[in-house]
């Protein structure tokens, strides 16, 4: 440790960097300022990274592990009938989950979609049929509630596990509710009666949508019959996306599976207590399937089938914040270079002196190499100081962005995060100790002579 690290040259080395105070405040403060936009930059990605990921897990019911029928995915949409998980599918995945140490919850899901009236008019909906057994621990999980708090400003009445399947619940989406004239929840209208609009081109029409709750379905179900159902809107919320915020419905999975006429569903979806375990779980699970089903299939939910809109967001991201770092090694790496290659230019004949007196090149270097060490990391602290600051204030401002294709906007929050910023201050650390060495490695080395004499200039 000795060898590394010596008491006497580390004070030299900290007296030196007063030397060249312009310089070095320079050279600081590029790194500082390089630093904290990485924090900023690397602050948006984790957030969104941990938003999009807890949203798509929990809030669209994806769970950490998918289980479909194979070819699912791609053909059930074409023929849901064939490609449906039946009841003793069910029963299997069910058996085999049993056995598995770290398994949360698990829950059936179906989807379905047909059209959707308020007596007058129709439009095209998208539905999901949900498990009301563990609707409540998901929709309520510790960290969709952390990640996603904005979720619930956007909900409006009460939740589909309120109600027995009986009573047919419906939750919809604020842009279809806005078509269907459904401006009120079922708690807020009491127990109205469904109103039966007899002229729908009456001035008083439009009026009589909103006064009660009711709407009604139909679909063509799996054995070619058209089926129709009726629908009690408890609930709004806001998908946050344009092209689905005027489709969208949930409903239990039992009503989805009557309008449908099926018994069957469309997937399993697992949550895990681990999350960082899921390569090893899902492992686990497609050996135990591969033996009792076969023609059953477990995904990561972060595979593109699964989550496209998270797997493309999250690549852009990637993308822009690794540009934006390497942007900043670059300017790190001049700045640094720049600055050690002048001081150790300008006490040229300092060093010579030094190597006189019976200091070796290597310890020459070594003092040099502790300046620059100094110097980034002061300028790293002051970088991380100003980024926490940075990113308080953006926070307390609360922008919202617009961004295309987003209903309701999103506010523009940054996170920090120990281990980004841990790894980004050691790489940042040994860009500017391997700067300084590459610049003064070619000066320490001369022969004492050109060094005494200046030559070396």
């Amino acid at each position: 440790m000795s060898r590394l690290f010596d008491k006497n040259l580390a004070t030299l080395a900290w007296r030196n960097l007063r030397r060249n105070t312009r310089r070095n405040l320079a050279t600081g403060l590029a790194i500082a300022a390089g630093f904290t936009a990485f924090m900023l930059a690397a602050g948006y990605a984790y957030r969104v990274q941990r938003v999009l990921s807890s949203y798509t897990v929990y809030a669209l019911h994806v769970g950490h592990i998918g289980i479909y029928k194979k070819g699912a995915l791609e053909m059930f949409s074409i023929k849901p009938k064939d490609y449906a998980m039946s009841a003793d599918d069910q029963k299997i995945v069910d058996d085999v989950l049993k056995d598995m140490d770290n398994i949360e919850m698990s829950g059936r899901y179906l989807s379905g979609q047909g059209l959707i009236g308020n007596g007058c008019k129709t439009f095209p909906f998208m539905a999901s049929g949900v498990d009301l057994t563990i609707e409540d621990k998901v929709m309520n999980h510790r960290t969709l509630k952390r990640w996603n708090e904005h979720l619930y400003k956007h909900r409006t009445g009460q939740s589909l596990w309120e109600f027995p399947d009986s009573f047919g619940a419906v939750s919809i989406s604020a842009g279809l509710a806005q078509l269907l004239g459904k401006t009120k929840v079922h708690s807020e209208l009491g127990e109205a009666k469904p109103v039966m609009i007899t002229d729908c081109t009456a001035p008083d029409a439009r009026a009589l949508f909103g006064a009660d709750a009711n709407v009604q379905f139909a679909a063509g179900s799996w054995d070619g019959t058209l089926s129709a159902l009726d629908g009690e809107i408890v609930g709004r919320f806001t998908t946050g996306l344009q092209e689905t915020n005027n489709t969208a419905v949930t409903m239990s999975l039992a009503h989805l599976q009557k309008l449908l006429n099926t018994e069957s569903i469309g997937n399993m979806s697992v949550w895990l207590k681990e999350p960082l375990l899921l390569d090893l779980t899902i492992t686990n699970l497609r050996s135990k399937l591969q033996k009792a089903a076969p023609h059953l299939e477990a995904l990561p939910w972060r595979d593109e089938r699964l989550s496209p809109y998270y797997t493309g967001t999250m690549q852009f991201i990637f993308v822009m914040v690794s540009f934006i770092g390497c942007v900043l090694a670059v300017v790190i790496i001049l700045s640094i270079f720049n600055s050690a290659t002048m001081t150790v230019i300008e006490r040229s004949q300092e060093v010579g002196m030094f190597r006189s007196i019976g200091y070796n090149s290597k310890t020459m270097r070594k003092i040099f190499l502790m300046e620059g060490f100094f110097l980034t990391g002061i300028s790293l602290a002051c970088g991380i100081v100003l980024g926490l600051l940075a990113m308080f204030l953006v926070n307390r401002l609360h922008i919202t962005l617009e961004p295309p294709g987003v209903s309701g906007g999103i506010q523009l929050i940054l996170s920090p995060n120990a281990l980004i910023i841990l790894v980004g201050s050691a790489i940042v650390s040994l860009l500017g100790v391997g700067s300084t060495w590459i610049a003064v490695t070619s000066v320490v080395r001369q022969n004492i002579a050109k060094l005494v004499s200046g030559a070396h200039r």
